[in-house]
């Protein structure tokens, strides 16, 4: 078994049209930086970190 196989998930964190619209937001934001863009996906925070 593939290391990397333990990570991957069955079903997408977006529907396809969010990825769609996420990938173009990445395009574009690159475009304007000498920087690369990187996206972090995790279960929600509290908002007052009191939870």
């Amino acid at each position: 078994m593939n290391m990397f196989q333990l990570f991957r998930r069955k079903k997408p964190f977006f529907p396809e049209e969010g990825t769609r619209l996420i990938v173009k937001a990445i395009r574009q934001a690159e475009k304007s930086t000498s920087g690369e863009v990187r996206v972090y996906v995790g279960k929600p925070l509290p908002l007052d970190g009191c939870d």
